[in-house]
Parts: C-alpha cells; structure tokens; sequence
C-alpha cells in the first residue's frame, strides 16, 4: 500500500480512530455534539442496579382467552435485554 503523507487514509493503525464515534471527533479536533437519546424508548426501559436494561413481556394487550394462567402469570414478570440489543438500545436510553 501506498503511503500518504498529507492525511491519515493509508495507516491501517488509525482506521479504528475513523470507525468509533468518539475518537473519530478526538482525531479532528472536533466538538462533540450532544448525546441525545431517543424518548420512547427512556420510557419504556429502567437500568438495574447491575447496569442491564429490563423491559415489560410484550404480549399483555388483548386476546387473554386464548391464553393460559400460567402464560398470563409470567408475562406480567419483567424481562432483560438480551445481548445483540443491549449495545443498540443503550445508545437510545443514554440518560437512564
């Protein structure tokens, strides 16, 4: 690979710096803008003290005959984020 002396395009050392937000604005020298994060989801989600994000079941708005006491029971439970959600969503409830 040809190496470019004018910009940082050619170090595959700093491609990492390009790809992550943060250190994106630190590589230029740029403000940050502000984290905002997404208010349906604020409402929907609560943090535990051990830093997961938890959710009420889905399933809990009509057709309650067709299912049974026992299903009806553990919906009422609350549920935690699963691991490929996780990061997505805790861009979304920055502020929690």
């Amino acid at each position: 690979m040809k190496k470019c002396k004018s910009h940082a395009c050619n170090y595959p050392e700093r491609w990492g710096a390009l790809l992550d937000p943060v250190r994106y604005y630190a590589f230029f020298a740029l403000p940050l803008p502000a984290m905002k994060g997404h208010s349906g989801a604020q409402k929907r989600f609560k943090v535990t003290a051990t830093g997961k994000l938890k959710h009420k079941a889905t399933g809990r708005r009509h057709n309650f005959s067709s299912k049974s006491h026992r299903r009806k029971r553990a919906l009422r439970k609350d549920r935690i984020v699963k691991k490929p959600d996780f990061f997505r969503l805790s861009l979304l409830t920055v502020h929690l």
